[in-house]
């Protein structure tokens, strides 16, 4: 499905809702790649950040082994999430 919707700009809130559509499935790589696309959309939406802060933070509460089946070890979380709190 990603794959055909990549051809097209969709709107920002058709994008958060892809966005939460793979956070909710488990694949939270796809959901990273997604909530970065939104930022570089939308640099100056702070809430945005707040967000993808928040979206972190759900990701530190899961265990290794689900995080890694969604394709974005915990290490990874961490960097994102410190360069979101560095961003804002």
């Amino acid at each position: 499905m990603a794959a055909t919707l990549s051809d097209y700009l969709l709107p920002a809130e058709t994008t958060i809702k892809l966005w939460r559509y793979y956070e909710e499935t488990g694949s939270f790589s796809q959901a990273e790649d997604i909530l970065f696309e939104l930022i570089e959309a939308n640099p100056d939406d702070h809430n945005l950040y707040r967000q993808g802060i928040a979206f972190y933070r759900r990701l530190l509460a899961l265990d290794d082994q689900t995080l890694q089946a969604g394709d974005l070890p915990r290490d990874e979380v961490e960097a994102g999430l410190a360069e979101l709190q560095r961003l804002v």
